[in-house]
């Protein structure tokens, strides 16, 4: 019997074998013993008698109901005060609705959400709060369920909310074996939610090189909108730049409706290689398109895009409002009954779709979608594009991290995986804990299938925090079982009969705390009988002739300890027994710790500056995974600095400014795991524009720029500039001149007609006559 969270033990002696009626008793409730198959199913999780009796009694499991109402631990253990947080408490006995409520002597209760308050397993609570404006500090959890109440004191604490920082990463091994006649190789997208509050609506992206196939995705996708036909718009989007790089890549983007502050979830998805060689593979997480309700900037960030496409930018809301009627529902999944074992997301394009036909933009949605995600992924593209505003830049980062698989024809199958890292030494920032793979295989050419497999993974406990250890999942053959959170171990019986194997597998995982050795164990039983099988051609790992019949593997994830510095090396590997054979040990999976910010500067500008434009230049260094941005901030005449130019790779602009104005700069780096550099105190470099310069003569020249913003065409007014010719430049956001041309003036009030070729975005629009020079933003729509 489980006996974590109960005192009384009832243990039943099978030596003799059960009779059906059977009565037991545990924690005073009677319980009517059913048999099924030589196993006694109370309900509830698979333990064993082993240590009692000999391990080949009965299996038998425990329901919820015979356990008194109990709270172990919840997680995560603080939210943010400016947003929804979802908390998970496990423990046991946890079988009827129950009421959670934050409670604090002096200060009002918290109560959960109701509509939003689940119970899954009979030993886990899902309930979210509305945070907002809470007062800080710690607070009682109070758990009441079925007459029972159960406080956990101290247990939770409200802190200053942060914005949600979504994530998600591949997890796979380095090389994969090509088999044209396998269903496919499993991967894992690992995602989850950094910040202090709850996100919703979170995009995430995965791209594969365009030769590889999805098999399929371990997601309950909502239906295909009703307003569009078969083929309208595809499952994935094909592309040929990502981030201003050509590739040639499809993207699936997918929706997840709600990513709990602290959460880390998966979803494993199966892919079939159709040659050997190297493929790409990126996942990514861009910024929640909720904030409740759905962002406004979604609706128009998507108008501008479609603007840009089709020359007509939707009126009203249309857009938004269809986006968010067809996104919502995946808000009304997480109430199904069903949430906890499915996991739901829309299609991201198939939403598009749906809005632009809806709105009436196409007749059908599936090249405008294209057209759409594409400038979406080409993240440098869409910046030129739509920089006015800057909740779209937000949206639509930050960059996604390629990485490569090498498919052989043949590679050691028996590996371990772990998270992609920058450059050879792996480089990670780990703000969120770190999943591990082992993957085992019984080769094709074995002579008979295993009956048993151990897995001994010894954990650093110098790096790894250990009491953060949490199983997710394991794999037979096809089938992917996931793990309940917060468990350290863990104990199933698997059928394998339905697969054709006359055996259970019994299924064990146990981590020594203060060794670190995590042991991983798959055992063949008789079903009849649950003694251990001994036959020579018996087991539950066959040869693995038709992949995947004879793979498996398990996955978990762990926290480092804190304070560990840049440069720590992380290394694991795995020894994987068949039977009574030698140990298969695995590659070593090695990360290094990148956890310091870099540093940048803007060099020394001269004091005065006599020209309008001047070139702004500065430098970084970073002690480990290198830089691989900047952010340039301009301050004008003293007042508050804006972000000029984001997520710069160069190091050097052309500046354009305005006469007489003073100017201050610095630079805030960004290195390739995410560190981020503080702002500095003080500007890097000031400068002032000489009045003389150029001058801007309101009392005897009046210019124009009509209508400002414009698709292209406009009219430049101009009265009081002598007769003759003057010069008209364009300079893009960098400062870059982008195009010029001669205009005459007529020495009179006139309106000269110009006509540019040139994406959407903003400009500065320069006229020169003389010694004379007059600036004026121009927006193109």
């Amino acid at each position: 019997v489980n006996g974590t969270f109960t005192d009384n033990f009832a243990w039943i002696d099978a030596k003799s074998g059960l009779v059906q009626g059977m009565r037991t008793q545990i924690n005073n409730l009677i319980l009517d013993v059913e048999i099924l198959d030589s196993l006694v199913y109370l309900g509830g999780d698979f333990f064993t008698a082993e240590g009692t009796y000999s391990p080949n009694l009965a299996t038998y499991r425990v329901d919820g109901p015979v356990f008194q109402t109990q709270a172990v631990a919840l997680n995560p253990k603080l939210g943010g005060n400016t947003g929804d947080v979802t908390i998970q408490i496990f423990g046991s006995g946890l079988t009827t609705h129950p009421q959670v409520i934050l409670r604090k002597a002096g200060v009002s209760d918290i109560v959960a959400i109701d509509s939003l308050t689940r119970v899954f397993f009979g030993d886990q609570v899902r309930a979210t709060f509305d945070l907002r404006n809470a007062p800080l500090g710690l607070r009682d959890v109070w758990l009441i369920a079925g007459g029972d109440t159960v406080i956990m004191t101290d247990g939770f604490r409200v802190v200053k909310g942060q914005a949600p920082r979504v994530w998600a990463k591949v997890v796979r091994p380095p090389r994969i074996r090509f088999n044209p006649e396998s269903p496919g190789h499993t991967l894992l997208i690992t995602y989850g939610n950094a910040g202090t509050i709850d996100a919703e609506g979170v995009p995430i992206w995965l791209a594969l090189s365009s030769h590889i196939n999805l098999a399929d995705i371990n997601l309950q996708f909502l239906p295909y909108p009703s307003n569009l036909t078969p083929g309208d718009v595809l499952d994935f989007v094909p592309v040929d730049t990502l981030n201003g790089r050509p590739v040639d890549v499809v993207v699936y983007a997918m929706v997840i409706g709600r990513v709990p502050a602290g959460f880390q979830g998966q979803i494993a998805f199966r892919i079939r290689p159709d040659t050997v060689g190297n493929f790409f593979v990126a996942a990514w997480a861009t910024q929640p398109l909720y904030g409740s309700p759905l962002k406004y900037a979604v609706g128009e960030c998507t108008d501008r895009l479609i603007g840009k496409i089709v020359g007509l930018v939707p009126g009203g809301d249309c857009v938004y409002n269809a986006m968010d009627a067809l996104l919502s529902p995946i808000f009304d999944a997480a109430l199904d009954p069903d949430f906890g074992s499915a996991q739901y997301a829309a299609n991201y394009a198939w939403t598009l779709g749906g809005a632009i036909v809806d709105c009436g933009i196409a007749a059908t949605g599936g090249g405008l979608v294209l057209d759409i995600l594409k400038d979406i992924l080409n993240y440098k593209a869409l910046f030129d594009d739509i920089q006015t505003i800057a909740s779209c830049l937000e949206l639509f980062g930050p960059n996604p991290k390629e990485d490569e698989i090498q498919i052989t024809v043949s590679c050691d199958p028996n590996q371990k995986a772990g998270l992609p890292g920058v450059g050879a030494p792996q480089w990670i920032n780990p703000v969120e804990p770190l999943p591990y793979l082992v993957e085992f295989e019984n080769l094709a050419d074995a002579t008979a299938p295993a009956i048993e497999v151990v897995i001994e993974d010894t954990l650093d406990t110098q790096v790894m925090n250990l009491r953060t250890f949490e199983l997710r999942f394991f794999t037979l053959a096809d089938s992917l079982f996931e793990i309940p959170p917060g468990r350290q171990e863990w104990k199933q019986m698997v059928d394998l009969r339905p697969t054709g194997n006359q055996a259970f597998a019994r299924v064990s995982f146990e981590l020594d705390t203060l060794s670190g050795v995590f042991t991983s164990r798959f055992e063949g039983l008789d079903p009849a009988t649950l003694e251990p099988l001994d036959g020579a051609l018996e087991g539950i790992i066959p040869p693995n002739v038709n992949d995947p019949e004879g793979r498996g593997s398990i996955g978990y994830r762990v926290d480092l300890i804190e304070g560990l510095p840049t440069g720590t090396p992380v290394a694991n590997s795995a020894a994987i027994y068949f039977d009574f054979n030698a140990p298969i040990v695995t590659n070593t999976w090695l990360n290094t710790l990148d956890v310091d910010a870099p540093e940048s500067a803007v060099s020394p500008l001269d004091s005065v500056q006599f020209s309008l434009e001047f070139p702004v230049s500065w430098s970084g260094s970073d002690l480990g995974s290198g830089v691989e941005t900047y952010d340039l901030y301009v301050s004008t005449d003293g007042g508050g600095y804006v972000r000029e130019i984001p997520n710069l790779s160069d190091t050097v602009i052309t500046f354009t400014g305005e006469a007489g104005r003073e100017y201050a700069f610095y630079t805030i780096a960004t290195d390739s795991v995410g560190n981020e550099e503080m702002a500095p105190l003080v500007a890097d470099a000031t400068t002032r524009i000489d009045e003389a310069t150029a001058v801007e003569d309101l009392n005897t020249a009046t210019l124009a720029i009509v209508p400002n913003p414009n698709r292209g065409a406009f009219g430049l007014q101009v009265d009081g500039l002598p007769a003759g010719t003057a010069t008209l430049r364009i300079f893009d956001a960098t400062g870059r001149q982008v195009t010029q041309q001669a205009v005459p003036l007529a020495g009179s009030a006139q309106e000269i007609p110009i006509q540019l070729n040139l994406p959407a975005g903003m400009y500065l629009l320069g006229l020169q006559t003389g010694g004379r020079y007059w600036h004026q933003r121009l927006v193109i729509e």
